[in-house]
């Protein structure tokens, strides 16, 4: 197979080649990584160990045992790629959670730059390579992040025909194949290869047949345990009341909001001179005061976004409307067109024929079957005309 890549122009203007070496980028392993700097419920650890226990291979030969004993057929259960969806609010850690899963299972990591790749000019086959490329790696795992990008459900597209939709499509249904791909390997290769991580913030926008494919896992916003614990880490100077009500008051931000939160206040006291000047300044009133205020802004966005949301809700009912409107027009147009034309054919049939036959022509057949097979194709081929403008 040759090589697929394509070209993009780059921040000079010239065009830069992107090819798999661009778009899949091997990431650096994180040995420092362990469950108490993961600021995530008890219930989120418990399910990412569960996780990366099933991945295990010593897991898995206890329980290809029990379904040997357990199952009639255990050698036709469906295997396929190792997938685990995280789906949830951004900002939340589910980057983090790969991170997680790559260091208990000893994994390098790797991510897919999912954008670049889906606007390349030969993204299916750039994409085929991507995925021959991450079946000959082993002992990795692959992060493909807000992978909406190339896995949006394929149901509403169907209503649209054109390149960029069909590639996509065509994206899709080549992945799932290569996710089935490994049904009739052996259990031991399965394993040994490399696992997928997706990512998406809006899970009801990923085709569902790769959902089903997939171990969901929801990572949703910190609540008051977690964010307790995310400050006694990052503001340790601070006594317990305060930790707890800076935990009250960021209540509805994600991890990568407090992080904000905790940079702004130690930007602002660097700039005095002096460690006792700067500690001063890191005051549970100056995380207070940041914390409200990037709450206030949060809010004022969502709500922007929200009215803008039901702008363009507003206006695409507006068309539809619209739209529907000129199609009952058309439609009653076409009808009119329709009656019109039967009309004049009785009237060639009843009328023009019937007088050729009282002045008893002798050739009326040969009259009346021309003008028969004169107007019935045109009939038809306006039917079929008017068919295709109302589709």
């Amino acid at each position: 197979m040759e090589k697929a890549s394509s070209q993009r122009k780059g921040a000079n203007g010239k065009k830069a080649e992107v090819d798999v070496a661009s778009v899949l980028k091997q990431l650096p392993s994180d040995d420092t990584l362990s469950w108490d700097s993961y600021f995530a419920p008890e219930h989120l650890k418990d399910e990412l160990m569960h996780l990366a226990e099933c991945m295990n291979p010593d897991f898995q030969r206890r329980l290809k045992a029990l379904r040997e004993h357990c199952r009639a057929r255990p050698s036709q259960i469906f295997r396929g790629r190792k997938m685990i969806l995280l789906h949830g609010p951004p900002g939340t850690g589910k980057t983090h959670a790969m991170r997680m899963l790559a260091s208990l299972l000893n994994l390098q990591p790797w991510v897919l730059d999912v954008k670049a790749m889906a606007d390349s000019w030969e993204a299916r086959s750039l994409f085929d390579e991507v995925l021959q490329t991450i079946g000959s790696l082993s002992r990795s795992i692959v992060f493909l992040d807000e992978c909406e990008g190339i896995f949006r459900s394929r149901g509403p597209m169907m209503n649209y025909a054109s390149v960029t939709v069909t590639t996509k499509v065509e994206l899709i249904d080549d992945f799932l194949t290569w996710v089935d791909g490994l049904q009739g390997q052996k259990e031991s290769h399965v394993m040994a290869g490399a696992f997928l991580c997706l990512s998406t913030n809006v899970l009801e926008h990923i085709d569902p047949a790769v959902v089903s494919r997939s171990s969901c896992l929801k990572i949703d916003l910190p609540g008051l345990p977690e964010r307790q614990a995310w400050w006694a880490a990052h503001a340790k100077h601070l006594v317990m009341p305060e930790l707890a009500e800076l935990a009250s008051i960021t209540e509805g931000l994600s991890f990568r909001d407090l992080a904000q939160v905790a940079e702004k206040v130690e930007r602002a006291a660097a700039r005095h001179a002096g460690l006792d000047a700067q500690v001063k300044h890191c005051s549970i009133s100056q995380y207070r005061d940041v914390s409200r205020k990037l709450a206030e802004d949060k809010g004022s966005a969502d709500t922007a976004t929200s009215q803008e949301h039901l702008a363009k809700t507003g206006g695409w009912l507006a068309a539809l409307q619209a739209e529907h409107a000129e199609r009952q027009k058309l439609e009653a147009r076409v009808k009119q067109l329709e009656e019109s034309l039967d009309a004049g054919y009785c009237y060639i049939e009843d009328s023009q024929i019937h007088q050729i036959r009282e002045k008893t022509w002798p050739q009326e057949t040969e009259v009346e079957g021309p003008l028969r097979g004169y107007v019935r194709p045109l009939l038809r081929k306006f039917r079929v005309v008017s068919d295709s403008i109302l589709k």
